[in-house]
């Protein structure tokens, strides 16, 4: 479809003198991904290149190229701009997904990269950008190192703080962030006292998540995108996570948490480690859970189905579902769904560890370890092979950093501690 709309705007282009000498096509690509625009050019250009398209002055129709006139139009005449979007769009209750939620306008809800100023001026003017960012929270860039700063912010601020949330929630049968927000006002005070009530642990959990900002990604972050830039982003991110209207699935955010230890949390660890800076327990906890919730019920051998779906279980101490849901079994995504009666979820993980000279499933490596381990130390080898792999912690390059060693055994404490009964909730209250 885009391909066509190129197309029929170079016969535009064509046509009209004055819109070929003044104007650029501008394709702003909204997927949620890095350098989203390079990759839907990058696409685009495949498909121009090996597909017949069935249009004189394109491709001919014995699918050989002609002389690549249009592709060089779009070379000259179309930019595909990178860009970073961030929007929750949860949805109402009983919608079927056609209602969402109204959360608060972030400050960056669209970043566009616009580096040669190729933007309609609609978009670019100063007048208008200053419309654009205070009303719909769009904020363009005319240089890339802004874009790659507001995108690594995002990634370490926003979703490094959600990811290490997601895991603890879920398995405390806190189903929904909405309880970050109950109704009566959440207290910041680090001395706020912990109890079994929406308003305590909404405390309890703001709490760790200000810790873990303010003493661990603020530190690692402030050098490369300064401190205020990155204090300004969590102060955004907080008012939007603790909003009524904000709510997701904690199950939802949960997916894929082994890739996203990695993605969203090892940078932290990594600038921490080699910046000499501690480790602290807001960032063992973090990663403690994430590998708790990968945990499967079922031996290593049967633990994954044929799609890599596995079973875990919740904490069966110490929780409180908030707004439990009215059915037993919740659907939170494709094929998968948890039930807090029988205190059972589903999950999906691909991650693969290299043990020795074996390679196998984390899941697999995780569930052996539960069933022969006696002491913390015994995971070791397991958790280790989680933070250097590839598709899950990803922080091969810190594996000779000091400290390195030292934040691994804190991790197989604390999660050996979790393996064996104890209530998330009452672990991370002790530690606060």
């Amino acid at each position: 479809d885009i391909l066509e709309c190129i197309y029929w705007g170079a016969a535009i282009a064509d046509c009209d003198a004055k819109i070929r000498k003044r104007h650029k096509l501008s394709v702003i690509n909204t997927d949620n991904v890095p350098n989203n625009g390079d990759v839907i050019k990058s696409h685009v250009m495949k498909i121009l290149i090996t597909n017949s398209m069935r249009r004189e002055g394109i491709i001919s129709l014995d699918g050989e190229r002609n002389d690549g006139e249009f592709q060089r139009w779009i070379k000259d005449n179309v930019t595909f701009h990178n860009s970073m979007v961030d929007r929750i769009t949860s949805s109402r209750e009983g919608s079927g997904g056609m209602v969402p939620f109204c959360e608060p306008v972030p400050k960056k809800a669209l970043v566009i990269e616009d580096v040669n100023n190729n933007l309609p001026e609609q978009l670019s003017s100063t007048a208008r950008s200053k419309i654009l960012l205070e009303k719909f929270g769009v904020v363009i860039r005319t240089n890339s190192k802004d874009l790659h700063a507001d995108i690594n912010l995002k990634l370490r601020v926003a979703n490094g703080t959600h990811t290490a949330l997601a895991q603890t929630m879920a398995l405390s049968s806190i189903v929904n962030t909405a309880a970050l927000s109950p109704p009566t006002t959440i207290a910041s005070s680090s001395e706020a006292a912990y109890n079994d009530s929406d308003t305590g642990i909404a405390t309890l959990l703001m709490n760790y998540c200000d810790s873990f900002f303010y003493t661990q990604i603020l530190p690692a972050a402030a050098s490369a995108f300064g401190a205020c830039e990155t204090k300004a982003v969590y102060d955004d991110w907080r008012c939007r996570l603790t909003h009524p209207k904000f709510g997701l699935s904690t199950f939802f955010i949960a997916q894929n948490c082994a890739a996203k230890g990695g993605i969203r949390l090892g940078p932290t660890v990594r600038d921490l480690l080699v910046a000499g800076k501690e480790v602290n327990a807001t960032t063992v906890f973090a990663f403690s859970s994430l590998l708790r919730f990968l945990t499967p019920l079922s031996p290593s051998s049967s633990c994954m189905d044929k799609d890599m779906k596995c079973k875990g279980w919740l904490d069966k101490t110490g929780t409180r579902a908030i707004d439990e849901p009215k059915n037993d079994i919740v659907n939170y995504a494709d094929s998968m769904s948890y039930n807090l009666k029988d205190g059972a979820y589903d999950f999906k993980c691909s991650c693969t560890i290299n043990i020795g000279n074996s390679t196998c499933f984390l899941v697999d490596a995780l569930k052996a370890a539960t069933l022969s381990a006696q002491k913390p130390c015994e995971y070791r080898a397991t958790i280790m092979a989680y933070l250097l792999s590839s598709s899950g912690g990803n922080m091969a390059d810190c594996a000779d950093l000091p400290q390195f060693g030292t934040f691994v055994d804190a991790v197989c404490t604390l999660y050996s501690q979790m393996i064996s009964g104890d209530s998330i909730l009452n672990i991370l209250m002790e530690r606060q």
